[in-house]
């Protein structure tokens, strides 16, 4: 199978490249980006283009049997023109010209959870994502599957590059391993609001399997199509350990810098 991914550079993105790259049934990957990912793999190869949505690149592609966008933005801060061009009109750019290059191929694309399919709800990002998985919906691919993931769990070596996301990851994973087993035992009962990035990356590489369609895939649907032998815990209480001093290390660091930024913000105002 060959694989296209974009947004490699993310946290769902790098998840996901880690996975394929261990998947047998993966021949290549391809990673389309605005800048290099670091790996190198026999089966990988990058394309580094600084406009995703002017799909000229996309003549150098050989072959694409399954396409993951899993590039995006966050919301905050952004008018809803400009987080539509990132989240309207670049995915729909490059899917409407893949999908003349290769109808047979399957694409995921990744939303969230509450998106609005309606289009005219209150929540900016929600109604954008909505109209974006409407429009993915009439392309003639073989399979469109729209991924609605809740809260994502990543796993170690995986990181988000906003910020204030990955201070939350790095909490949660804290809390996580720190109150072993209650807070896992709470998020098995809560699986609908909850998948790990290795569940997400697994199911994203099941729907190559799943019957040609369009079709939205919720958190619940992510954790069956995904899930392996229950939540990627280590398995030892020495692994568990080791990954909590590292989580522990990662936040106290993320916290230092932001209580000297805040000092120097501080010190700069007053000095005004």
């Amino acid at each position: 199978m060959k694989l296209l991914i974009f947004g490699a550079s993310g946290m769902i993105g790098q998840a996901l490249l880690r996975e394929a790259l261990t998947d047998s049934r993966i021949e290549k990957v391809t990673l389309v980006g605005r800048s290099a990912v670091g790996f190198t793999d026999a089966k990988l190869s990058e394309i580094i283009t600084a406009d995703l949505a002017q799909t000229d690149y996309m003549d150098s592609i050989a072959g694409c049997d399954l396409c993951c966008f899993c590039a995006g933005s966050s919301a905050a801060g952004v008018s809803e023109e400009a987080y539509a061009q990132v989240n309207y009109v670049m995915p729909v750019a490059i899917a409407t010209r893949l999908s003349a290059l290769y109808p047979s191929a399957r694409f995921v694309y990744v939303s969230g959870a509450g998106t609005d399919s309606s289009e005219r709800g209150k929540v900016m990002w929600a109604r954008v994502k909505g109209r974006t998985e409407n429009t993915l919906k009439k392309l003639p691919f073989t399979g469109v599957y729209l991924f609605r993931p809740g809260f994502i769990r990543p796993l170690p070596g995986v990181h988000s590059k906003t910020w204030w996301y990955e201070l939350i990851y790095q909490v949660f994973n804290i809390l996580y391993y720190a109150t072993w087993p209650l807070l896992p035992m709470l998020i098995r009962v809560f699986t609908g609001q909850l998948v790990t990035s290795r569940i997400l990356s697994r199911a994203m590489l099941a729907t190559s399997q799943l019957l040609p369609g369009r079709e939205v895939i919720d958190s619940n649907s992510i954790y069956t199509l995904g899930a392996r032998g229950g939540l990627d815990e280590p398995t030892s209480h020495a692994a568990r350990a080791r990954e909590l001093i590292i989580r522990i290390s990662a936040a106290t660091g993320v916290v230092t810098w932001l209580g000297l930024a805040c000092m120097l913000l501080k010190m700069l105002c007053g000095s005004g």
